[in-house]
């Protein structure tokens, strides 16, 4: 039903293609999550335990489990999305007609995790769904996201802290927070001990490479420029940042290559490598039809044997050579 999207016929051709699995006309749960690829609800439970529990290494074993039995990246992602929503709602008292064995498994869950730690979580998986259209390894980011999602420090309500509800370590909270990075995901507050200032800092998330470009970006040039390097393929190489758009966003790349957009990304690439970074910006040559024509002879040393096999395994790879 869910797959189905609302549409009967849809639905219908699902059921066919469910009914193609099974020998005997007759359907179980695991001949549901095979044909159609959704991920058990168990192993959502497992992952998201792992994730909550600061656990990255068994939450990886687990992804690729299911990845190497053939379940699509892109449903793995999906499944954890909806179960984390469903999580949320439960954890503000909204429980939505969840089945009972549903609603149980998700408690313990439910007792780990604050609503903020929840939000972030989906928030962070919402952008990988846009990363992944994007990338040439998505397992990579898919394991990178899993990490930075087990690594990230449950937030501490402001509120709370200063009443004492939640506790830092620290014996007495004598006053409240002074100073908060609101420009990145970082908690900052200054206590008094003895009458000397500490500095306690809960957390602070770490970039990658990719959403710190991003982030620079739009500082300099704000949120809409920001924005086209979505649409891009970000490679860095080295020394070097290449934006690969694909043919129909060329009209993207030329925005970007406008002057004071261009030396936004420069200066941001210098930031994130080093002072002698550059940037590229590039198009992939849209695909021809190919046409058969009457082959010429070729004249000798028309080509260097090297060149032909470097072009020869980016045609196959539908690669763009490039410096």
């Amino acid at each position: 039903a869910i797959r189905a999207d609302g549409s009967i016929r849809d639905g219908l051709s699902l059921l066919d293609q469910v009914l193609a699995f099974s020998s005997d006309n007759k359907i179980t749960a695991s001949i549901v999550f095979d044909a159609i690829g959704i991920v058990p609800f168990n192993e959502f439970l497992a992952i998201a335990e792992d994730i909550l529990k600061k656990n990255p290494a068994d939450a990886i074993k687990r992804f690729n489990n299911l990845f190497e039995k053939g379940k699509d990246i892109y449903s793995i992602l999906e499944s954890m999305i909806a179960n984390f929503h469903r999580l949320l709602l439960l954890k503000i008292g909204i429980k939505r007609e969840l089945p009972e064995d549903i609603e149980t498994k998700l408690m313990p869950l439910v007792e780990i995790a604050t609503r903020e730690d929840i939000l972030r979580i989906i928030s962070i998986l919402a952008r990988l769904q846009t990363e992944l259209k994007y990338s040439i390894r998505p397992a990579y980011i898919f394991e990178e996201t899993i990490v930075k999602l087990s690594l990230l420090d449950s937030v501490v309500s402001i509120k709370d802290l200063v009443e004492g509800r939640v506790s830092l370590g620290i014996s007495a909270v004598k006053r409240s927070i002074s100073e908060i990075n609101s420009g990145r995901d970082e908690l900052a507050s200054k206590t008094v001990i003895g009458g000397e200032h500490a500095e306690v800092k809960k957390e602070e998330r770490i970039l990658s490479p990719k959403e710190r470009l991003e982030e620079l970006v739009a500082k300099k040039r704000g949120e809409g420029i920001s924005a086209l390097l979505e649409n891009a393929n970000i490679i860095f190489d080295e020394s070097r940042i290449i934006l690969e758009f694909p043919p129909e966003s060329e009209t993207l790349a030329a925005i970007l290559r406008r002057s004071e957009n261009f030396k936004a990304l420069e200066a941001s690439a210098k930031e994130i490598l080093d002072a002698d970074a550059t940037v590229n910006i590039i198009v992939r040559a849209a695909k021809k039809v190919e046409t058969k024509k009457e082959e010429k002879p070729k004249e000798e040393n028309d080509v260097s044997p090297e060149l032909e096999k470097v072009r020869k395994i980016a045609s196959e790879f539908d690669a763009t050579i490039i410096g």
